[in-house]
């Protein structure tokens, strides 16, 4: 096996074994910007391709509470519930526009019941990484003899499931800003 594929199958197994936690499990008092910052770069470090990429900044977070795509902090400290926002945020960004990631977390975060919004988020989040993982050990037969042609084969099946998934959340968001344009 060459090192590439090492590397792969060891990025898949850290990637089977991400959780998000419980939500006991994370601080139950109000952090400042870099301490959630810390907290939040350890999750965020799963999904790091490149050493050098920033994930979550401060001006990322601050950004974003300007133009109220984010709540803002209360007396400069976040909260569980908004440091939970905050992840759902970080790894939702990736996909959806700053209008669509309002109106997404406008929606979820209507509930007060953020420990529910937490575990749903992490259910799915966690779900969806073990089939991506499922997905591509079976297309490199567990990584034993998948070549370069069988990997970029895999990454554009993966990549085209992710603009399928995309479209349709970003048009489901779509039509929830046009109903509460109608409002």
């Amino acid at each position: 096996m060459s090192k590439e594929m090492d590397e792969l199958k060891k990025w898949c197994g850290e990637l089977s074994e991400f959780s998000v936690g419980n939500w006991d499990e994370w601080p139950d008092i109000d952090l400042y910007m870099d301490q959630v910052i810390s907290y939040l770069d350890k999750y965020m470090n799963y999904f790091r391709i490149y050493d050098d990429e920033k994930m979550i900044t401060p001006s990322i977070i601050n950004n974003n509470t300007k133009d109220g795509v984010l709540p803002k902090p209360v007396k400069k400290k976040y909260s569980r519930s908004l440091l939970s926002t905050l992840l759902i945020f970080c790894i939702t960004r990736q996909v959806l526009s700053g209008q669509e990631l309002s109106t997404m977390l406008g929606e979820i975060t209507k509930s007060e019941d953020f420990a529910s919004i937490h575990k749903n988020f992490g259910d799915i989040l966690e779900s969806q990484l073990k089939h991506t993982v499922e997905q591509i050990e079976s297309d490199t037969n567990n990584f034993e003899t998948a070549d370069r042609w069988e990997l970029a084969q895999t990454a554009m099946r993966l990549s085209l499931e992710a603009f399928a998934a995309g479209i349709a959340a970003r048009k489901i968001l779509s039509e929830l800003e046009i109903k509460e344009d109608d409002k």
